[in-house]
């Protein structure tokens, strides 16, 4: 665990994890790379942002997956715009 944490620092060492969810999980996810430096983050049929995020994960670390024609995740083109992903299809 010493990896994922500085016992010395008492803190997680964000930019070591990968983080994955589905829907409501995957929103949080989602936060947790706007909010810290992720090492990756991924995201299965992710729920919508209100917001247009700033995010310390780079997009080029994050991933989304979602099924085109699943009409409860509509809003994903959107999510992926504002998390600076849709650049990749």
């Amino acid at each position: 665990w010493n990896a994922f944490y500085d016992s010395q620092q008492g803190t997680l060492q964000w930019a070591q994890m990968v983080w994955a969810g589905h829907s409501q999980g995957a929103g949080l996810t989602a936060t947790l790379a706007i909010d810290r430096p992720l090492a990756r983050g991924v995201l299965f049929a992710n729920g919508l942002l209100d917001s247009q995020p700033t995010a310390l994960t780079p997009s080029s670390r994050m991933y989304t997956f979602y099924h085109q024609q699943d009409r409860l995740v509509t809003f994903m083109p959107a999510v992926n715009e504002k998390l600076g992903l849709a650049q990749f299809g």
